[in-house]
């Protein structure tokens, strides 16, 4: 017996979706790149495959699980030029609920909607836990500003 044998999975979508051809992600990038404690800026970049010359609308909902309050985002158009197009806004989330580790793995919900006029295309939820660290020279890894014990 030989070889290699790896699961298998079909995706089928419809001619525009979120790109699934760059090396193997669901076509949306979440950068966490200003969180403290009471605020974080979220930077979306959603890349769309498509027809050619078509301009399509991104929306994004941003659940928060425990009280089931919603942010939305302003539209986003997304101009798909030779088949593929990328849109990048920011996310800011106030008053929220940090990620902490196995004490408490909180996790938003961010869906993206990848719409062309009434028609919905494509629909994607990512779990995101919201957090910041550091490596301090005393107090070795801190996660939101406390320190996190090592496994």
């Amino acid at each position: 017996y030989g070889g290699v044998y790896r699961d298998v999975e079909l995706i089928v979508v419809e001619p525009v979706h979120f790109g699934l051809d760059d090396h193997g992600s669901n076509g949306i990038y979440l950068t966490q790149t200003r969180v403290t404690d009471q605020e974080a800026r979220i930077d979306a970049s959603v890349r769309v495959n498509g027809v050619r010359n078509a301009t399509y609308a991104i929306t994004a909902e941003v659940k928060d699980p425990e009280s089931d309050s919603v942010l939305v985002t302003p539209t986003a158009r997304v101009k798909v030029d030779k088949g593929v197009g990328t849109v990048e806004f920011p996310i800011t989330l106030e008053n929220l609920r940090l990620w902490h580790g196995i004490f408490d793995p909180y996790r938003y919900h961010f869906s993206f909607q990848l719409k062309e006029v009434t028609h919905i295309h494509a629909t994607l939820t990512i779990a995101l836990g919201v957090r910041y660290y550091e490596i301090h020279p005393v107090n070795g890894f801190m996660l939101n500003g406390r320190v996190y014990p090592p496994r």
